[in-house]
């Protein structure tokens, strides 16, 4: 079969417009300079429903390369750089991005708190950092493209603790933010 391709740039107003064979199976590609692309893909059955394909509002997400970007609610066993469950299905939502920017390279990041040696949060965070590649890789993410790095208690972004002198008091708020994993585009 041989394939028909078409490009199409939006109007100013966001808004898109082509005519499809609906014989053939359709695959858009939504792309811009430092911007996550998306591909969608209408298989013929879905084109043989109806004469207009139906109506779709299609974002896509800037990005700067090398500016982290925190992936919410990544946690971990205690103590230990396993994965929980819920933090599996955060880190799912990377798979497509990786899938729709094949030449798309990144790095997944870990920090701690400061709770412990600066040597121990090192080692933690990388393990940790590791576990989220290793996890990409099992959903058949190529790890040529994932790089781990641990940054330990080097990079808050919050206070661990709160106050001056003596009077310093824990921050449990402040940690929490600062235990986090994040990742950043390396090469687009």
């Amino acid at each position: 079969m041989q394939k028909a391709i078409k490009k199409v740039i939006t109007g100013v107003d966001g808004k898109y417009l082509f005519s499809v064979d609906s014989k053939r199976p359709v695959k858009l590609l939504f792309a811009k300079d430092n911007y996550f692309s998306i591909t969608k893909n209408y298989p013929y059955e879905e084109l043989a429903k109806a004469d207009t394909m139906i109506y779709k509002d299609y974002c896509i997400s800037p990005f700067k390369l090398g500016i982290p970007i925190a992936l919410d609610n990544v946690y971990y066993e205690f103590n230990s750089a396993e994965l929980t469950e819920p933090s599996k299905k955060v880190l799912d939502f990377l798979i497509p991005i990786m899938e729709d920017n094949p030449e798309m390279e990144i790095e997944l990041g870990s920090h701690t708190d400061n709770i412990g040696t600066d040597e121990y949060n090192l080692d933690l965070s990388n393990q940790r950092a590791k576990s989220c590649v290793d996890y990409l890789v099992s959903k058949g993410i190529s790890e040529s493209r994932l790089t781990s790095k641990g940054y330990g208690e080097s990079m808050p972004i919050a206070p661990n603790e709160i106050g001056k002198g003596k009077k310093k008091k824990d921050n449990p708020e402040g940690r929490a933010k600062n235990r986090r994993t994040e990742f950043k585009v390396t090469k687009k």
